[in-house]
């Protein structure tokens, strides 16, 4: 299997050889590189930092906040920080980059980074719950990740190249993690810019230590360990403090000099060299590097410079040349830093990349977009479809990147990564969008899950005019069956059309291996229940839980709707073992509170309003009101039926008030809708009649045992009291001395009478 460095840790390959190195470079090509051989590289040690690993190890901080740009030393640092015997706790390095596209995925990266430091299971319900499609970070992810430091111990993490970390939301969460952590758990973050991140109170503490260049600046000791390292001999004590009073101490121009002095026997010229490049240290850098490269190589690796990691594999088929990774000491005299284990992935100092870059635009202007395109290429082949994305965008090849993100958006909507999509879309931009049938279906997907209705309408609008023939990247067998897919989840268009696409999908979606025809079932069945038919709702239901390729969300709302379908029924033993297995799904993939899981304390609280039991069915429904507030503006339909099974829970408590209130509630949810009919509207009103008629009797002179309330479910059904006796594990005579007791509580001269009387006063549907 490949090792992708982007979700997991790295190990951190700076050394002497290829220090973290320095400014953004400024805008000054140099000349091409002549054909000089490779040179047999020194082999080089990383200098000694004593003095930071001391900042990093000891006192009470809590945050280590190392802010210096390219070059001062910050993934060296980081890097022994993971060698130093003096470290007591594991650590955990995160390599931030650019496709850190919204908090799902930064922390996802950092929990991954996290189980490979310090194993446990712990790390593995944090994982699930940023699984789902809405994490819910203050109120399950971060609590979560808490309880996994502390179970785990006392554990360290590094996260480098925080600034490339854009998105504010990432910030707030790290912030928050920050807070929230337990004692004797460190953080290192370093950065090229301030981390923004408040972190006032940790200072006020004394609980934050804060590096900057003047602390990381060499001295003369480790300049002259450094360069004797690069040159292979011990430097004049006035050549070192002359290239220090040059380069003021930053690392990378230190390095810079050694190189020089490498290759030159006169250390006058070369500080009058090295002080007549300040400014341009990088171009000066990217001249030392080109200029052991024969002309294929140098054409190579400016190539290169387009990719944010790479293989040797990968520079093969994208810049159409080799790099010579496999001569000795080549990763540090090219400035690559490891992004791996095994030396297979790798990624340009950030000192070098600028500069390569705008060679390569200079040099090959019209080449930039077609190495996008064969690294989009690449990587699709490659299994990394979403890495591909970004390249597809960057070379304008709107058409391939559309259909990579409409093959892998349902993987990130169903695990949270929302913003991703997001931003993919932005890049794409509306008019692609428009003119591609499976991104505008991604489009809908992403508006309906943030519950902007309107933009679902228009991108499903557009999918129609696009057209697509044949089943679609993610999928679906059809663009028509896509389009009934969002309108029967969703139903925004109303019950009448939300049954119509219902129908359509499920005719469309047959193949019971993909998770659309679970998703076609689901959808179908749940407009059989809201129009009033449990036993049509049962067999589609079943279909969608059943299929093999079934999301777990999709086996949660079929099971709930199972169990709400068996109440109806009269069989409250089914329906408790429904919920038991919806409980344990939403358990498993730790969706306790999602919104798309709220039917299941819904089908909990009329099972136990059922017993009578009318303060647990309250609590309950409580509960997936919250779920479902929790993200607004989705799906109506949930919130519809939730309200109604709130309703027949307060007519059977009697409480005819708040009933009448919930139903005004549902009601108003389906009237602002675009069609008004349909059968629940129906059941709505029936409910207002049998509370109103219940509010006129007077109450029974004995309230009903829970006993007696779970007999009264099974009136309506065909079965013989002997056969009630055997469903509820209890004897005929107990069976028959509660009937009796019912049908006088009643005022009910038989079992017929008792049903009608139980069902006017809400206790059975």
């Amino acid at each position: 299997m490949q090792t992708s460095p982007r979700h997991g840790t790295r190990s951190i390959g700076s050394s002497a050889a290829s220090p973290a190195a320095g400014d953004e470079a400024r805008d000054e090509a140099g000349d091409e590189p002549g054909g000089e051989r490779w040179r047999a590289p020194v082999a080089v040690r990383p200098v000694a930092r004593p003095d930071l690993l001391a900042w990093v190890n000891a006192g009470p901080a809590k945050v280590v906040c190392v802010v210096a740009g390219a070059g001062w030393g910050k993934s060296t640092l980081i890097d022994q920080w993971r060698t130093d015997p003096g470290r007591a706790v594991p650590l955990a390095v995160l390599n931030a980059d650019r496709w850190t596209a919204d908090p799902v995925e930064f922390l996802s990266r950092i929990v991954a980074s996290l189980a490979v430091a310090a194993p446990g299971p712990e790390w593995e319900v944090a994982a699930r719950l940023l699984g789902r499609q809405n994490p819910d970070m203050d109120g399950a992810v971060l609590p979560a990740l808490c309880r996994a430091f502390a179970g785990t111990g006392p554990v360290a993490l590094a996260i480098d190249d925080l600034h490339l970390v854009a998105n504010p939301a990432c910030h707030v969460v790290l912030a928050a993690l920050i807070d929230r952590m337990p004692a004797g758990n460190r953080f290192l973050l370093a950065s090229r810019k301030n981390v923004p991140l408040a972190l006032g109170r940790l200072r006020a503490a004394g609980r934050l230590v804060e590096l900057g260049p003047r602390q990381l600046s060499l001295d003369v000791d480790q300049a002259a360990d450094l360069i004797a390292a690069a040159t292979g001999t011990a430097p004049a004590e006035d050549v070192v403090t002359g290239i220090l009073q040059v380069t003021e101490g930053w690392a990378a121009a230190v390095f810079l000099a050694a190189r020089l002095l490498r290759d030159s026997s006169a250390p006058d010229l070369v500080l009058a060299r090295l002080a007549s490049a300040h400014g341009h240290v990088a171009e000066l850098f990217a001249e030392e590097v080109l200029s052991g490269l024969t002309a294929d190589q140098a054409r190579t690796l400016r190539r290169s410079a387009v990719l944010d990691r790479f293989s040797s594999a990968m520079v093969q088929a994208v810049a159409g040349g080799e790099l010579p990774l496999s001569e000795p000491g080549a990763v540090g005299e090219l400035f690559l830093v490891p992004l791996d284990t095994d030396g297979r992935w790798f990624r340009h100092h950030h000192l070098l990349q600028a500069v390569l870059r705008r060679r390569l635009e200079q040099a090959e202007p019209a080449e930039v977009s077609a190495l996008h395109r064969r690294a989009a290429e690449w990587l699709r082949h490659d299994g990394q479809p979403s890495e591909a994305i970004g390249h597809a965008l960057a070379a304008g090849d709107a058409p391939v990147a559309a259909e990579l993100i409409g093959a892998v958006y349902p993987a990130l909507l169903n695990t949270g990564r929302r913003e991703t999509v997001l931003a993919w879309l932005k890049g794409l931009g509306e008019e692609a969008i428009a003119a591609n049938a499976p991104a505008a279906i991604a489009a809908a997907w992403t508006a309906a899950l943030g519950g902007d209705r309107a933009a679902v309408g228009q991108y499903l609008a557009a999918a129609e005019r696009a057209g697509h023939p044949g089943p679609l990247p993610d999928g679906t067998q059809c663009l028509e069956s896509a389009i009934a897919l969002v309108r029967a989840m969703f139903g925004f268009d109303g019950f009448a059309a939300m049954a119509e696409s219902a129908r359509a999908a499920a005719a469309w979606e047959t193949d019971a291996t993909s998770p659309w025809h679970a998703m076609a079932c689901l959808t179908l069945g749940h407009v059989h229940y809201l129009s009033g038919e449990p036993q049509s709702a049962m067999a589609h239901l079943e279909a969608g839980f059943s299929a093999q390729a079934a999301m777990p969300l999709i086996r949660i709302g079929a099971s709930a709707l199972l169990a709400l379908c068996h109440h109806d029924l009269g069989h409250p033993d089914q329906a408790e073992q429904l919920v038991e297995v919806a409980d344990r799904l939403v358990a498993d993939y730790a969706l306790q509170g999602s919104p798309q899981a709220a039917l299941v304390p819904a089908a909990r609280a009329v099972i136990a309003a059922g017993r009578a039991d009318f303060t647990a069915a309250g609590e309950l429904l409580a509960t997936a009101h919250t779920q479902r507030q929790s993200v607004p503006g989705i799906s109506p339909w949930p919130d519809v039926l939730i309200l109604v099974l709130h309703a027949r829970v307060r007519i059977a408590a009697g409480d005819h008030k708040a009933a009448n209130q919930l139903l005004d509630d549902a009601e108003a949810l389906v009237r602002r809708l675009p069609d008004t009919q349909g059968p629940h509207l129906e059941r709505i009103d029936d409910l207002r009649r049998r509370s109103r008629a219940a509010a006129r009797r007077p109450d029974p002179l004995e309230p009903l045992s829970a006993a007696e309330v779970a007999l009264v479910q099974f009136l309506p059904t065909r079965l013989t009291l002997v056969e009630i006796a055997r469903e509820r594990g209890v004897s005929i005579n107990t069976v028959k001395t509660q009937a009796r007791a019912v049908y006088r509580k009643l005022g009910a001269d038989g079992r017929d009478r008792a049903v009608e009387i139980a069902r006017r006063q809400g206790l059975i549907p």
